[in-house]
């Protein structure tokens, strides 16, 4: 998923700090700050994922969405554990220092969870006790470093310090004087000092309470009396750890040793994080700055505003380094490098729906519209939007490459058509109508000359040059609102799909500007082209696609994708889903590059793959699972029945605690159902689908975001033709008796990527030709997927420039034939050589002058050291040419 980075709950890194996780609507984004790339856990929630909680060891992660539903996840292998019921919202959780205890909010407790070790086990997560109730809902807790208490904040404004007695009896315990007041607000966040002599608690109106356990004898109006400078010094240097006994084996009190106070106005604090090592405490406020604080001095070290809206969550890196920050109105994800003031990672997906898509020619990048009118671009390997153009003043509706991949072109409901360069990232075009008019579709031909667009208010079709940017033809002869434009791969004819039932070729390049009318039973919403352009599919709207031949203009073929098509349940729906019409019908259609097979999506949870030899039905992929959707389940809701009414139609925002989340936006007088009401049930949409020219993969703009689709899995143990001969000993023993050809292949059949650097590397130079030679093509993908991820930690050069070049020549006819599934190692390896090729010139412009300097110094040595030797042999050689024998050589 790349068109959404971040929605709401908290984030959390890995323990190398170099991955951080991201709740995004039902998922998990993966974000590799170090290798520029991103994932998604194919795991999904029943709900909008709100608690993520990872594991010390990161091997176990859990989700749990906002109705408690719960996952745990084997992150070294992406795989489902358990499912687990919570029977109610988690506001917060987290695994303990060692990672054998899981606690988690319940209410006004803390349930405490067994967590899975090495050992097969019956129940991967079981109950292993509950903490004493507060008075209102937790919201928020942590651990000790040792493991041995828990530390629990709530709403009723109180700090409760819990003991983990007895590991083995299930016991749990408070501590005397458990429960540590002071604050005037709900608690944000709790931690606790790496020695455990210290408890620090943030609360929402900007409040820093500081304790330290201090000895019960000493006279506690004396301490009141002191100054808080005093106070704090003091407290510190007597200061006993959590439950540490003083001489006479009393458990000393917890006292208030300072107070501190964030001064932002009208402004409270909506996240905190703590860093123990350095103790540096990160407060997020909710107008969209955050502070950071060293503590228990509290000297501020910086501060900085990143958005016009509250930061949801605060996250620090193993290292210290990298702070993550979430802003959840706003779905932005930001990571800042605070020693250097610099931003590792700064996204924001479309705010609003996306409403186009679009590959470019070598399938690395992906061009998408949205309703906020901007056109963003985004790195199909790595996930990243690198370039936004905000140009647009109205919603953008479609978007597309041209052919040479250096031109993006997007229309808008401004009645606009803009030309994006990708060189140097500017609007260089911009292609207006006669009169003022929306746009809804777009289409530009092969050759990247002419720019079609039509409108869906006077029917017309408009016809631009993209060199002078001049109105050239104004195509008219449909009745109805135009709903698609596609110009057959030659470029020699543009079809158009319009309301009026018909499907209209185009042939303006001619002296003659006539069209070929393909009548249709009903309203026509998608067309497609066949990548030989001899064929055309049209979808209806009841649920059809008929398939053209372009060339005799009669019907080949026809698919019922109503049939195949499921709709779920929806509110104020009394009629079953099978007999339901609506949103049955395909708005976006894709052929593949071999034209094997077919991708429609639509107003549904599902998109389509057929088969365009069959017409049968391939594969249906399901969008999402997310029941905050409306549509989703495919029966009648009756459990979420209650006598209100169905529970998502009940206000709930009078429940809030947040003066903002409690106001209501609703109009007056509205009632339930009206379609003037301002919050509606939203609908899963696939708007706009799309294969990759490569044909390893395809994407879909949906109300989930952009959703990439790919054949090419990444595992971390993934062996290939393996049997039990093959290990990392034989490996060795194969690679010292210099038999490169079968350690390379046993390497490569093994997949640990160690190894197969180890064996690449100890081939000699002379040797790659031989081995090439001899090399297996059906290795040759991996072999070449290899070279250009490890180019680019490698200094050596010339060797990977050997060995591309000589696999290239021995296996060119091999990767000829298998170009589709050969082209991302082929990119990859491209892309890896152009980077090469871009930072040696760039230093060598650099220093251009440093080294005219340096081959000046050596034709001067040069010189230098030949005048020495002639002048030596004109001294010590007689005229008679003799050796003199005896005389040393001048140290050149």
């Amino acid at each position: 998923m790349c068109g959404t980075v971040y929605n709401q709950g908290n984030l959390v890194y890995s323990p190398d700090g170099n991955i951080l996780f991201s709740p995004v609507g039902n998922k998990v984004n993966m974000f590799d700050l170090v290798k520029n790339r991103s994932s998604t856990l194919p795991i999904q929630t029943r709900w909008d994922v709100a608690v993520l909680a990872l594991a010390p060891k990161g091997n176990l992660l859990l989700i749990i969405d906002e109705r408690g539903f719960g996952a745990l996840i084997n992150l070294y292998r992406r795989v489902l554990l358990k499912r687990m019921v919570f029977h109610g919202p988690v506001a917060a959780a987290a695994f303990s220092s060692d990672g054998k205890l899981l606690a988690t909010t319940h209410d006004g407790k803390a349930r405490i969870w067994k967590t899975p070790g090495i050992e097969r086990e019956f129940s991967a997560m079981t109950l292993w006790c509950e903490t004493t109730s507060h008075h209102d809902d937790i919201t928020t807790l942590t651990w000790s470093a040792d493991s041995r208490y828990l530390l629990t904040g709530s709403k009723d404004m109180s700090v409760k310090v819990h003991e983990i007695k007895d590991y083995h009896e299930r016991r749990v315990k408070l501590i005397p004087y458990r429960t540590l007041i002071g604050h005037a607000s709900p608690l944000v966040a709790v931690f606790v000092s790496p020695d455990s002599k210290a408890i620090y608690s943030v609360s929402r109106d900007g409040t820093l309470l500081v304790r330290h356990a201090v000895d019960k004898s000493s006279d506690a109006r004396d301490e009141d009396e002191e100054d808080a400078d005093q106070r704090l010094p003091k407290a510190m240097e007597g200061a006993l750890a959590l439950g540490e006994e003083d001489s006479d084996h009393k458990i000393n009190r917890f006292r208030i040793t300072a107070r501190h106070y964030f001064h932002q106005s009208s402004a409270q604090v909506t996240a905190a994080t703590f860093f123990a090592p350095t103790q540096m405490l990160v407060v997020g406020y909710s107008n969209g700055v955050f502070e950071m604080w060293e503590l228990p001095h509290f000297v501020n070290l910086q501060r900085l505003s990143v958005s016009n809206t509250a930061i949801s969550t605060l996250a620090i890196n193993q290292t210290g380094e990298w702070i993550g920050l979430g802003c959840a109105k706003l779905h932005q994800l930001l990571v800042w490098e605070w020693q250097s003031e610099s931003y590792v990672l700064k996204q924001q997906g479309h705010f609003y729906d996306m409403n186009g898509v679009s590959h470019s020619p070598d399938g690395q990048y992906i061009a998408t519209c949205g309703d906020d009118g901007k056109v963003k671009l985004w790195n199909a390997m790595s996930g990243f939007c690198f370039v936004t153009f905000s140009d647009h003043v109205s919603p953008a509706s479609a978007v597309t490459f041209t052919k040479n991949g250096q031109v993006v072109v997007s229309a808008s409901l401004d009645g606009t058509v803009r030309a994006y360069d990708l060189i140097r990232y500017r609007n260089f075009r911009t292609f207006t109508t006669p009169e003022p008019t929306q746009l809804s579709t777009l289409a530009v031909d092969p050759s990247g000359e002419f720019v079609c667009a039509a409108s869906p208010d006077n029917f017309d079709i408009y016809v631009w040059s993209m060199q002078t940017g001049k109105l050239l033809d104004v195509l008219t002869g449909h009745s109805a609102p135009i709903s698609k434009l596609v110009f057959r791969p030659d470029g020699m004819m543009v079809a158009s799909a319009s309301w009026d039932a018909t499907v209209r070729l185009w042939s303006f390049m001619g002296r003659k500007k006539e069209s070929e009318v393909l009548e249709h039973r009903r309203v026509v919403l998608a067309l497609a082209f066949h990548p030989s352009g001899e064929q055309l599919a049209a979808s209806t709207v009841d649920g059809d696609v008929c398939f053209w031949d372009t060339k005799e203009l009669n019907q080949t073929g026809s698919i019922e994708g109503h049939r195949d098509v499921i709709v779920g349940q929806r509110l104020g729906m009394s009629q079953s889903t099978a007999n339901a019409v609506n949103s049955k019908a395909f708005k976006s259609m894709s052929y593949s590059p071999d034209g094997s097979t077919l991708l429609c999506g639509g107003d549904s949870p599902v998109v389509l793959l057929y088969d365009t030899q069959t017409y049968v039905l391939v594969r249906a992929f399901k969008i999402t699972r997310n029941r905050k959707f409306d549509g989703i389940d495919n029966g009648l809701p009756y459990r979420n029945m209650t006598e209100a009414g169905h529970i998502d139609e009940i206000d709930d925002y009078s429940d809030e605690s947040d003066l903002e989340s409690r106001k209501d936006t609703s109009l007056p007088g509205v009632k339930r159902g009206d379609l003037a009401k301002r919050s509606t049930p939203r609908q899963v949409r696939a708007k706009a689908v799309e294969f990759s020219p490569t044909g390893r993969g395809w994407a879909a703009a949906t109300t989930e975001g952009l959703m990439i689709y790919s054949l090419d899995n990444e595992w971390n143990f993934d062996p290939f033709d393996l049997d039990a001969e093959i290990t990392p000993d034989t490996v060795m023993d194969t690679l010292r008796a210099r038999d490169f050809l079968v350690a390379l292949v046993m390497a490569l059949r093994l997949n640990e990527v160690p190894l197969i650097r180890q064996v690449y590397e100890a081939v000699p130079p002379v040797e790659i030709p031989l081995v090439t030679q001899g090399f297996p093509s059906r290795y040759v993908g991996r072999l070449l997927m290899f070279i250009a991820t490890h180019s680019d930690t490698s200094p050596h050069v010339e060797f990977h420039l050997m060995w591309v070049n000589q696999l290239l020549i021995q296996h060119g006819p091999y990767l000829k034939r298998n170009i589709h599934q050969l082209q991302p190692a082929l990119r990859n390896v491209q892309k890896s050589l152009r980077r090469v090729q871009g930072d040696l010139s760039k230093l060598c412009n650099e220093n251009a002058y440093t080294l005219q300097f340096l081959l000046n110094r050596c034709r001067q040595a040069r010189q230098k050291n030949e005048a020495a030797t002639m002048k030596f042999l004109n001294e010590h050689i007689g005229p008679d040419h003799e050796e003199v024998t005896g005389l040393s050589e001048p140290s050149l």
